[in-house]
C-alpha cells in the first residue's frame, strides 16, 4: 500500500469515527435529503448579520441598511430607507465587509463588496465607469461585526 492510499484510509476512518460521514443521516438512520452547495450557503447566510443597499433608477435615490440584520430583513430595511417606489434592492447585499452603490449618466450605476468602505466606493465607481460617464458615489454601507 503507497502512501496515498494510507493518507485517504486514515482520512476515512478518521472522518467516520468523528461522526463525518454520519451527517446526512437522521437519529432514526433514514437518509436525509441531499442539498446543493448553493442551499446550504444561502441558508447558512440568511442567518447572518447583513447590510443592504437599495437604488431607484428613476430619480438616483440610494438607500441602505443602518443597523446589521438578517437577509430578507436587510433587503427590506434599505428599500424603505430608499423610499422611491420603484427602488430594488435585488441582490446587492454583503455579508461580512462593505457594499458601495455610485450613479452615473443615462441611469446607469455600479455596484461592489470591499472589505474597506474605500474599496467598496472604489470598486463600484470603476463599475460604474466601465458603463457610464459621470458617475458619483451614491451610498454604502459596512457590516458591524466581521467573521
Amino acid at each position: 500500500m503507497n502512501i496515498l492510499n494510507t493518507a485517504s484510509l486514515f482520512a476515512f476512518a478518521l472522518a467516520v469515527s468523528l461522526g463525518g460521514c454520519a451527517s446526512h443521516y437522521s437519529a432514526d438512520g433514514r437518509p436525509l435529503p441531499r442539498r446543493t452547495w448553493q442551499e446550504r450557503t444561502n441558508e447558512l447566510q440568511s442567518r447572518w448579520p447583513q447590510r443592504a443597499v437599495a437604488y431607484s433608477p428613476s430619480s438616483g435615490v440610494c438607500g441602505f441598511t443602518t443597523a446589521d440584520a438578517r437577509r430578507d430583513a436587510a433587503l427590506a430595511d434599505a428599500i424603505a430607507q430608499c423610499g422611491a417606489s420603484d427602488c430594488e434592492a435585488n441582490s446587492h447585499w454583503v455579508l461580512n465587509g462593505c457594499i458601495a452603490f455610485a450613479r452615473g449618466s443615462g441611469g446607469r450605476s455600479g455596484w461592489s463588496l470591499g472589505d474597506t468602505k474605500r474599496e467598496a466606493i472604489g470598486g463600484a465607481l470603476r463599475q460604474c465607469r466601465a458603463v457610464a460617464s459621470a458617475c458619483e458615489e451614491a451610498c454604502w454601507t459596512c457590516t458591524d461585526y466581521r467573521y
